[in-house]
């Protein structure tokens, strides 16, 4: 089964539509919560706060690399919304859930997760996967070249089609002391992105 969500969360080209399977979530909304109140300091322990996940769509790419009698691999994620690239882990060894699981999270539906239940959309796809690709394959191969020294008679190649996945995050609001507080923060790793407060 995991193979078959895999193979459909493939996207063929243009521009990818809502992801179909995103990260575990790690930090769930509570804990999310409590990492804002610290960081909002004594103030923090009576704010009042909402947490809604949402998806931030990423294209995960594999490129496979080969010189002489030396071979490897190197992976890449690909912002969708700003289409910047960075190297990554093996985001192959990565258990990737159905968007589904995710809505028992915060009691939407994976519909509501992927379109983006909270009084926001959810972030939306503006690069294309052929750009993605060309990104990711531009940044892979120039580190390459530089850290592991291929030099000239070295071919890169996608090892696999590339994934959309949906890098899941919590959008934390509310208020303290009568001031509005909004953070995102991420729900695999915990640390927060933005915040107004």
């Amino acid at each position: 089964m995991a193979e078959k969500l895999l193979t459909d969360a493939a996207p063929a080209s243009g521009t990818p539509g809502a992801p179909r399977l995103a990260w575990p979530v790690a930090v769930d909304a509570d804990q999310a919560q409590d990492r804002v109140r610290a960081r909002l300091g004594r103030a923090g322990a009576s704010a009042a706060l909402q947490a809604r996940l949402y998806l931030h769509p990423m294209l995960a790419v594999e490129l496979a690399w080969h010189r002489r009698r030396r071979e490897g691999a190197a992976h890449a994620l690909v912002d969708l919304v700003g289409g910047r690239a960075f190297v990554v882990e093996p985001w192959t060894e990565v258990p990737f859930v159905p968007v589904e699981e995710l809505a028992e999270l915060d009691g939407y539906s994976a519909r509501d997760i992927r379109d983006g239940a909270a009084r926001f959309g959810p972030p939306v796809a503006r690069v294309t996967v052929d750009e993605a690709v060309g990104t990711a394959c531009r940044l892979l191969t120039s580190v390459l070249l530089r850290r592991r020294r291929l030099g000239s008679g070295s071919s890169f190649e996608l090892r696999r089609d590339p994934l959309v996945v949906g890098k899941p995050n919590w959008w934390v609001t509310g208020s303290v002391s009568g001031r509005p507080v909004e953070v995102v923060v991420d729900a695999v790793s915990g640390r927060h992105y933005a915040f107004r407060g």
